[in-house]
């Protein structure tokens, strides 16, 4: 964690708000991690109103400095130490930021400086219609108050302080930047992609006081060829970003890569003021096939929460209703506003602080933080269900007595280390009802299996991958055994990225357990052709990954299935004799 740092002429020190290992003067930098006010800060008015969150909304790490929302019209400002600034001509000021908007109107955010003590001078606002960012600001701050022994630059907010909600901020920079410099500033490509040709995309930023012209862009993937493209006629301005796709793409093949992208060749005059932050490297993965994302939301909610109530009945459950077989969703009831939903749970707590969620109601689509109106619902809806998965994934569960019996199968088209998380969730619950008018509460999380931590696997691409779980549900809050269903999903911890997500309704195992008896399926996997043989007369039933029945056929005693019309993938085969019935998972390699 970095701590305040005061201007040292000659040192250069890295710093990563505005760019990764920049090596222009620091003059002082802020991550909150000491609290807030960080020592030699102020806050001018309001002060109980801002705390340390152990949240990374503003798109940094944790902890993060927060600004929560109270009654009346003030003017608070978060306000730097002072900083010694003769002969400085030009600054640049960064920070990042997520403000939760509430009713788009009646005040302003932003970036003002003084001297002496004096009067403060704007130098960013801007009057919020809505949410903004997460995301990185880059202000060049020059004459004025620039150029001063005793420097200050505060972050504010003015009007009435009911209109907001909260206001994060985190890893605050001050540095006199370099005349010349260019920046790698992302690769902006998957980690995980399909075999054939992939597009090659980087965004660059002008970090320097000179305008940027013309660059080389360069890429390598494994220490092979080198691609390089000049791109000229840019006229880039300090903070200014340009985004390139290669014309050249990658034929990517199954496998595991790096890639390494770089920018050279500044204005055609060669290396620039700081060559330490022209290039980044990142791992890419090709999959050796893929297969169709279903969406995954995670909500969380209260009873006790007065804007989860409209959230719930005027977006999300009609959103769900109008998609009832091709999206995964766990509700996490919290433990505030005080008192707090009756269902809250330690685990729920656990999925709380893994995004660091501080208020409700809060949305997350495939680990993304998701806006909670209809807008932004469907259009996350639209995004997760374009995009290719790498898993294909079945699920069951069956209920006998307070016991639940889960089985997962999941097939990997990519070798790697993932998280499998499980929840069982209750349909419909209508016992916690709290003080926000809501009678019932849809897919309550009641227990996640082994726990919240989930399980790590280390997947390899081809190899099915089978886990079991067991629990006694009569430790948690359910209100009918009957009325259970469990979401299972795979997540990347270090992205927090979701790859893959599966459900099934509970079903009740019957006297003989559900499972039939002598019945045999081979081989599996299969190269489409499927050998059943039983004692009995059955009815066989082929899903798909989404549930939809693909093959049916009645009277099987000892037959031969010709299935080689399935795609590649895993298959949920349900057999039964008319009493009695067992799910198997097939795999067809062809």
């Amino acid at each position: 964690m970095k701590k305040i740092t005061f201007l040292l002429m000659g040192l250069m020190i890295g710093f990563s708000a505005f760019s990764q290992n920049q090596r222009s003067t620091e003059i002082f930098s802020e991550d909150f991690s000491d609290g807030v006010p960080p020592t030699g800060w102020t806050i001018d008015d309001m002060e109980s109103q801002w705390s340390q969150s152990s949240s990374e909304n503003a798109g940094g790490s944790a902890p993060e400095a927060k600004l929560t929302y109270t009654n009346g019209t003030h003017t608070t400002r978060l306000i730097s130490p002072e900083a010694d600034l003769t002969g400085v001509s030009d600054v640049l000021f960064s920070f990042k930021h997520f403000l939760n908007d509430y009713s788009g109107s009646g005040y302003t955010i932003g970036v003002a400086t003084r001297s002496g003590g004096g009067a403060w001078t704007d130098v960013w606002s801007v009057n919020p219609t809505g949410d903004i960012g997460p995301e990185g600001k880059d202000i060049l701050i020059s004459g004025g108050d620039v150029g001063a022994s005793d420097f200050q630059v505060c972050i504010y907010l003015s009007g009435n302080m009911y209109n907001f909600d909260y206001w994060y901020i985190d890893d605050v920079v001050l540095l006199e930047p370099d005349n010349n410099d260019v920046t790698m500033n992302s690769i902006d490509v998957p980690a995980y992609t399909e075999a054939g040709n992939v597009d090659i995309s980087c965004t660059i930023k002008n970090a320097g006081l000179s305008n940027v012209d013309s660059v080389d862009l360069n890429y390598q993937i494994n220490g092979g060829a080198i691609i390089t493209e000049n791109v000229a006629g840019l006229n880039l301005q300090t903070t200014e970003n340009y985004s390139h796709t290669f014309a050249t793409p990658w034929a990517g093949t199954p496998g595991d890569y790096t890639l390494d992208v770089w920018v050279s060749n500044f204005n055609g005059g060669g290396d620039d003021d700081d060559t330490s932050n022209d290039a980044k490297s990142m791992a890419l993965s090709i999959a050796t096939q893929s297969t169709q994302t279903l969406p995954f939301f995670e909500s969380f909610t209260s009873s006790t929460c007065g804007p989860c109530a409209p959230f719930n009945s005027g977006v999300f459950n009609p959103f769900m209703e109008n998609h009832p077989d091709d999206i995964a969703v766990i509700k996490y009831q919290m433990s505030w506003p005080a008192p707090g939903d009756p269902y809250y749970t330690e685990e729920g707590g656990v999925r709380r602080g893994y995004y660091g969620v501080s208020f409700v109601p809060d949305l997350y689509t495939g680990g993304n933080q998701t806006g909670t109106n209809s807008g932004s619902v469907n259009s996350a809806y639209d995004y997760e269900n374009s995009k290719p998965a790498f898993f294909e994934m079945t699920s069951s569960l069956s209920i006998s007595g307070d016991n639940v019996y889960v089985d997962v199968n999941i097939m990997p088209f990519i070798s790697v280390d993932m998280k499998v998380n499980i929840a069982v969730v209750e349909v419909q619950t209508t016992e916690n009802t709290g003080n926000n008018g809501e009678s019932s509460f849809e897919n309550v999380m009641m227990k996640m299996l082994p726990d919240a931590d989930g399980t790590i696997v280390s997947f390899e691409a081809g190899t099915n991958t089978e886990i079991n779980e067991t629990f006694n549900m009569s430790s948690t809050n359910v209100e009918e055994m009957d009325d259970l269903m469990v979401v299972v999903f795979v997540q990347d911890d270090t992205t927090k990225q979701v790859m893959q997500s599966t459900f099934a309704l509970g079903q009740e195992l019957g006297l003989n357990d559900d499972y039939l008896q002598n019945v045999g399926m081979y081989p599996n996997p299969s190269n489409g052709q499927l050998n059943i043989s039983t004692d009995r007369e059955l009815q066989v039933t082929i899903h798909d990954i989404l549930g939809k029945k693909v093959f049916s056929k009645e009277g099987i005693n000892t037959e031969v299935l010709d299935l080689s019309h399935l795609n590649n993938g895993m298959y949920l085969v349900n057999i039964t004799d008319g009493t009695n019935m067992t799910s198997k998972k097939l795999i067809i390699n062809k």
